[in-house]
C-alpha cells in the first residue's frame, strides 16, 4: 500500500513539474528604447523656506548632498524643457 501511495505521489509531482514547465509565462517584455530624460540642475546657498516652496512650484526636486555631509548648499534638478 505504501509503495502504491509513493508511486502515485511521485507521478503527480512529475506531472505537476511538467505542466509548470510548459505553462510558465515569459518575463516582462522590455519596452523597446524608452526616451532618455534630460535634466537641468541648479544650486542655492542656504535657501529660505519661501524660496524652497517657490522652487518646488517651478518643478525643482531637492537632491541629497553629493558629498553626504552637512553643507549649506542645496542641489536641485528637474526635467529639461
Amino acid at each position: 500500500m505504501k509503495t502504491k501511495t509513493w508511486a502515485v505521489c511521485l507521478a503527480c509531482m512529475a506531472i505537476g513539474f511538467v505542466l509548470a514547465a510548459l505553462t510558465q509565462l515569459p518575463g516582462q517584455e522590455k519596452a523597446g528604447n524608452p526616451a532618455r530624460v534630460r535634466w537641468e540642475y541648479t544650486t542655492r546657498l542656504d535657501p529660505s523656506d519661501a524660496k524652497l516652496n517657490e522652487l518646488g512650484k517651478e518643478g525643482w526636486d531637492l537632491l541629497p548632498s553629493p558629498r553626504g555631509d552637512q553643507t549649506n548648499w542645496c542641489y536641485f534638478k528637474r526635467p529639461a524643457p
